[in-house]
């Protein structure tokens, strides 16, 4: 799995989160499914942060990429160094 598809990951994460926590607030008059899906959806931000950081950096010069997915999803070289983040 290379650094694209661990980046689509993360942002899949990132949505599934976001929409937990929209839930979570949705549903305060049910305390049991609020919590766990208040706690679900942090989990899946934990996650996202996670894989952003670990791997949505460079391999070779080790600097990380633009935050914003849409600048990056395109391109197929580092944004620094110029080398290729296409592993295979």
């Amino acid at each position: 799995m290379n650094r694209i598809q661990k980046r689509k990951q993360a942002i899949k994460c990132l949505y599934a989160s976001m929409a937990l926590i929209t839930l979570s607030i949705a549903t305060f008059m049910m305390k049991l499914v609020m919590i766990v899906s208040a706690v679900t959806g942090i989990m899946f931000f934990l996650m996202y942060l996670h894989l952003s950081f670990k791997y949505w950096r460079c391999p070779s010069c080790g600097e990380q990429f633009p935050v914003v997915y849409s600048r990056m999803d395109q391109r197929t070289e580092c944004w620094y160094c110029l080398e290729s983040i296409i592993e295979d």
